[in-house]
């Protein structure tokens, strides 16, 4: 609606600079223009043609959007026609007013891209960090608490006490909350509107999705030595020299290759 609202007050401006009356120009701007505000004008125009005032149509057509921007701009045209139907400075100014207002959206924006970046790629560095706790940190206290079972002592206690299933449940829940969170965040800076953060949300909680299945199959034992080592490629940043020394993971990798 608001993207089309400055050449269409510019259209309006010039029609009723020509002589026409704000109703007549409101019927060339619908016949000419497309998208949602033409088809409003149009159906303005057929209510003004059917009995109703062009004030009491300006005044449905306000009242069906509740934009602020908008309203303001129907309420300056819909005072100034009372006075006269050739208003073409008013619509000017308004369509001036918009394009100033287009300009610094666009401005803030361009601004906010970065900083919208900065959120995403901080979530998922804290999504790599838990899924390389979950692949190495977890898996290897698991194994030793599975050593020290008979173990005694306080550190035996806890090795023996360690829930894996339970943390990586934990670890899970807590990048989907984060990236929620990120999102909403994402959104408000982006488009200044909460609700904006849901293209965000979904995004973002698909990425760690996809990334725990990989972790659990990893963790698991469920998927291949290959599967294994292009997660820890993607979680750590690692080269495939780098993981060489790891057991089980990039000798299946290799052996692709030779």
């Amino acid at each position: 609606m608001l993207g089309t609202l400055s050449e269409n007050l510019r259209k309006l401006a010039s029609a009723n600079d020509t002589g026409m009356t704000l109703l007549e120009s409101v019927r060339v701007v619908s016949e000419t223009s497309t998208g949602k505000l033409s088809d409003e004008f149009a159906a303005m125009y057929a209510k003004v043609n059917y009995g109703n005032s062009l004030k009491e149509a300006l005044r449905e057509f306000n009242n069906k959007y509740h934009i602020p921007r908008l309203a303001r701009t129907v309420k300056l045209i819909s005072e100034a026609q009372e006075t006269s139907s050739h208003i073409q400075r008013v619509l000017s100014t308004a369509a001036t007013t918009s394009e100033n207002q287009d300009d610094i959206d666009r401005e803030r924006r361009a601004r906010t891209r970065m900083q919208v970046v900065i959120i995403i790629m901080t979530y998922l560095t804290l999504l790599a960090v838990m899924a390389l706790l979950q692949v190495q940190f977890l898996d290897a206290m698991t194994a030793l608490a599975d050593e020290q079972a008979d173990a005694e002592g306080a550190a035996g206690e806890f090795i023996g006490n360690l829930d894996s299933g339970f943390l990586s449940m934990l670890f899970f829940h807590a990048v989907t909350i984060q990236a929620v969170i990120s999102a909403i965040v994402a959104g408000y800076i982006r488009n200044v509107d909460l609700v904006s953060g849901a293209k965000y949300a979904v995004f973002l909680s698909t990425i760690a999705l996809i990334t725990w299945v990989f972790v659990e199959r990893a963790v698991s034992g469920g998927g291949s030595g290959s599967e294994t080592g292009l997660l820890l490629l993607l979680v750590t940043g690692r080269s495939v020299r780098d993981c060489v020394d790891l057991p089980g993971v990039v000798p299946d990798v290799l052996s692709d290759d030779t």
